[in-house]
């Protein structure tokens, strides 16, 4: 089963409450379940400043990228969202 995670992020952003409530469950899904969990984080700024997603890649947790400021509008991260999706549902059938 895959479960994909949305979430925002954003340099100097404290762990907020879903932020880090994903950085237990993830790990704990993966580790005693064996669930293939992904990661999709909307981030303004630079993706290394961001503590959650600097968390996940530290920890070598599958995460997927949309930078909110080449992506402005809702719609255009929907898109990439449903890209995103739509790529890894190819790798399944294959």
């Amino acid at each position: 089963m895959k479960i994909l995670f949305c979430a925002y992020d954003k340099p100097g952003q404290m762990a907020s409450g879903p932020n880090a409530w994903l950085q237990r469950l993830v790990p704990d899904l993966i580790s005693n379940y064996g669930l293939d969990i992904q990661t999709l984080f909307v981030y303004s700024g630079v993706s290394k400043k961001c503590p959650t997603i600097s968390y996940f890649k530290e920890n070598n947790l599958t995460i997927h990228l949309i930078n909110s400021n080449t992506h402005n509008y809702v719609e255009d991260q929907v898109k990439e969202l449903l890209g995103i999706i739509k790529k890894e549902d190819r790798y399944k059938k294959t």
